[in-house]
């Protein structure tokens, strides 16, 4: 399995980068709305703290964390780490690249689906779950009740063949469940599992992570690793892995990276993102400047072997009176 960490220097570089497009008009548009503050006028963000082996670090208090936002140190006016509740939306790519990938066939996976979220999932949690076709087939609603989710997920793999066999807009569908989770309180995520392969797409991959920055929804990967060969010219082809797209995406916003090898570990694997979702502490921190715009964001742990996940950047948006879950 490849390593579900990026390194502060990587992320700090993905930050930049997100920033750039942030900055070049990413919020400029009727479909993303200016992040707001809470009512204490702090920006908050969730954080995990894991070993290398993927267990979290429990126990830490807010001065065993540091805080950088455009380079300068931030003080931390709001600490806890307690569990809260999540709004997630679940996404499996359906498409016909997904039988053929470097995985085991994958056969129907909505019964690793349900064994995933039965024991996993909170009664608080909001769940809406999804099918990456020729567009994204979604639930109608956030689900608490599990023979409701169960509804959500059989309408999954109802999707009918020849949708499957259509062009892939990933990135659109990602950008479809950003927007159904930014006005929703507490904690934001998407889990998705996919080999990464978009085709068709209206919006850049650039453009939704910044909008997931912005939204402070956590895009967590279970990635299936593929690759193809494009030729370049008689003798030479390049390598393409678009896997790789997806760590970027799951570093920047703060979500968790795995891969799947063998069917029988989705169901694990599932488990765990979704529980990873309830091991995180939340720090609240003034912005630098009330000022709309992106800024970059930086978070380190004093504990020796420990590695912290948190999203690369955050949009300054205007105080309002909204949920904090």
């Amino acid at each position: 399995m490849r390593h579900a960490h990026l390194t502060n220097a990587r992320r700090w570089s993905i930050g930049l980068v997100v920033a750039a497009g942030l900055g070049a008009g990413v919020l400029a548009g009727p479909r993303q709305t200016m992040p707001d503050l809470g009512r204490d006028g702090l920006v908050r963000v969730t954080v995990a703290v894991e070993r290398d082996d993927g267990a979290p670090v429990k126990g830490l208090l807010h001065e065993d964390f540091e805080l950088l936002s455009d380079g300068q140190a931030r003080p931390i006016d709001y600490f806890s780490s307690a569990d809260e509740p999540v709004a997630l939306v679940l996404l499996f790519d359906v498409t016909a690249s997904m039988s053929g990938s470097g995985c085991d066939e994958l056969p129907p996976m909505d019964e690793a689906v349900e064994g995933a979220l039965l024991p996993r999932h909170t009664p608080r949690d909001r769940i809406r779950v999804g099918g990456l076709a020729r567009e994204l087939v979604l639930s109608p609603r956030f689900e608490t009740d599990w023979p409701d989710l169960r509804r959500a997920v059989r309408l999954v793999w109802s999707i009918p063949s020849v949708d499957r066999l259509g062009p892939s807009p990933l990135w659109d569908g990602v950008e479809t469940a950003v927007t159904a989770l930014q006005t929703e309180p507490g904690r934001r995520a998407i889990v998705m599992v996919t080999d990464g392969r978009a085709t068709g797409n209206v919006h850049g991959m650039g453009d939704v992570t910044g909008h997931a920055i912005a939204a402070d929804v956590a895009v967590c990967i279970v990635a299936v690793p593929t690759g193809m060969f494009l030729k370049q010219d008689k003798t030479t082809a390049a390598r393409v892995r678009p896997y790789v797209l997806l760590e970027q995406m799951a570093g920047a916003t703060g979500g968790s990276y795995s891969e799947l090898r063998t069917f029988e570990d989705l169901k694990p694997l599932l488990a765990r993102s979704i529980s990873r979702l309830h091991e995180l502490y939340t720090i609240g921190f003034p912005p630098v400047a009330l000022d709309g715009r992106s800024h970059d964001l930086v978070v380190r742990v004093k504990r020796p072997g420990a590695k912290v996940r948190a999203k690369a950047g955050y949009v300054a948006g205007v105080p309002r009176k909204i949920p904090l879950g």
